[in-house]
C-alpha cells in the first residue's frame, strides 16, 4: 500500500486538478485530507489560494499562516507574509472604540466583538450595524462604513436609562 506521504502527494495532485477546473470547494476538501495525512507546505499554500478565490479572507490568512509554519524556507515565509499583509489591507479595516463608561459590549450585527475599550480590532471592509450596550444604559446603534486598510476610531458616550420608578 501507499505510505501516508505518498497518499498525501496523490491527493495534492487531485486538488491541483480541481483548482485548475475552478472547483475550489472540492479542491479544499481534497487538500484538507492531504494535509491531515502528511503536512506538505505547498498544500497549505494551495488551500489559501482556494480561500482567496472563494473570497474568504479570514480562512485564507489562516492557511497562509499554516504555510508559514510548515515551510522551512525564509524567502517563502516572506512571500506568505506579503500575501497575508495584502489580504489584511484589502479586506479589513481597524476599529477602535471607547465608551464612557467603559466596559460596554460591542456587537456587529449579532456577533460580539468584546467590550470597550477596543483597540484596532480587524473588521471586514463594508457597512456594518454596530451596537454598544451596557447594563443600566441606553444602547447606542451606529451604522459604520469601513474602507480597506482604514482605521476608524469612535468614542461613544452612553446615557443612563431613566429611573424605573417615576416620581409621584
Amino acid at each position: 500500500g501507499a505510505t501516508p506521504a505518498e497518499e498525501a502527494e496523490e491527493l495534492a495532485r487531485q486538488g491541483i486538478q480541481l483548482f485548475k477546473a475552478n472547483e475550489y470547494r472540492e479542491a479544499l476538501a481534497v487538500f484538507e485530507r492531504s494535509l491531515k495525512l502528511h503536512p506538505i507546505p505547498v498544500v497549505a499554500w494551495n488551500m489559501a489560494r482556494c480561500f482567496e478565490e472563494l473570497e474568504q479572507p479570514e480562512q485564507a490568512i489562516g492557511a497562509f499562516e499554516r504555510f508559514r509554519e510548515l515551510t522551512p524556507e525564509p524567502d517563502r515565509r516572506q512571500i506568505a507574509d506579503t500575501k497575508i499583509e495584502r489580504l489584511r489591507k484589502r479586506y479589513f479595516g481597524a476599529l477602535s472604540l471607547t465608551s464612557d463608561p467603559a466596559g460596554a459590549e460591542v456587537l456587529i450585527g449579532d456577533k460580539s466583538l468584546g467590550t470597550t475599550p477596543l483597540d484596532a480590532l480587524p473588521v471586514r471592509v463594508g457597512t456594518h450595524e454596530l451596537t454598544v450596550r451596557l447594563t443600566g444604559h441606553e444602547s447606542v446603534a451606529r451604522v459604520v462604513q469601513i474602507g480597506p486598510g482604514q482605521a476608524l476610531s469612535l468614542d461613544l458616550p452612553l446615557q443612563l436609562k431613566p429611573a424605573a420608578n417615576p416620581p409621584r
